[in-house]
């Protein structure tokens, strides 16, 4: 991968220069969340979610690691001229930091500290959330914002996701 990302070719008009993406990620964690909270004050998990003696421990690493490299992402995003916000124009298709590896790192972060919590806390309601969240990210937003890539970028983007997972 280059150390530059890719320029941006002639496109559409900037008010309709976006992924049309009908819902804010971390809104979607957030509301799984919420609804593993919910759900385990009505119907209490009798799964015993754990990675072991050290479970709690451990879902706090896998916590922060998903913090960390969502802070790696945003950095990336900023150091490329980008705005992470997903119903904003993109000019470039970011290919260096964490987008070496994922081509949705904040995702997979949201994802890891959600899960990381979930063991923290021994709620598999969390888990199973957070998995629903993953599903909708996918289906709703990832849909769209690739779809608004490759239309607008063409073989750069083809190449792209030739080299680089979607998740990780």
């Amino acid at each position: 991968m280059s150390d530059e990302p890719h320029a941006t070719p002639a496109g559409p008009a900037p008010e309709t220069d976006h992924p049309n993406v009908p819902v804010h990620p971390p809104v979607v964690f957030v509301g799984a969340f919420v609804a593993a909270v919910v759900l385990e004050l009505a119907f209490p998990s009798k799964a015993v979610l754990t990675l072991g003696r050290f479970g709690d421990a451990a879902g706090m690493l896998i916590a922060a690691a998903g913090f960390l490299f969502g802070a790696w992402a945003l950095l990336a995003f900023r150091k490329g001229g980008e705005n992470p916000l997903p119903n904003t124009r993109t000019e470039t298709v970011l290919d260096t930091g964490p987008y070496r590896y994922s081509r949705n790192p904040m995702y997979v972060a949201m994802a890891l500290v959600s899960v990381g919590m979930a063991f923290a806390f021994s709620n598999a309601w969390l888990f199973a959330t957070t998995i629903a969240a993953m599903i909708v990210i996918r289906v709703v937003v990832i849909s769209r914002e690739e779809a608004y890539l490759q239309k607008k970028f063409g073989g750069a983007y083809t190449a792209y996701k030739k080299k680089v997972r979607r998740w990780l």
